[in-house]
């Protein structure tokens, strides 16, 4: 089931201070496959995403948490 809210993401991009296309490129590190435009529609809310292809974005954000000294504050799909 496709994930369709991207209200706490994209308030984290917002927190961490990220672009979209620096999350892009954080989650191409971590295997993920989307195109930049997908993850744009995506944190604008005009397109869902696959559940692997949130989780992966979260990990993303979630890494970036780690490195500024937070924890892992975004839930994955299976905890929406």
């Amino acid at each position: 089931m496709p994930v369709t809210d991207p209200g706490p993401l994209a308030a984290a991009l917002t927190v961490l201070g990220l672009t979209v296309e620096q999350l892009w490129l954080d989650s191409l590190g971590l295997g993920g496959n989307l195109e930049v435009a997908d993850v744009r529609d995506f944190l604008t809310g005009n397109k869902g995403i696959a559940e692997l292809d949130y989780d992966v974005l979260v990990q993303a954000a979630n890494d970036r948490f780690v490195d500024i000294g937070g924890d892992h504050p975004l839930a994955y799909a299976d905890e929406l």
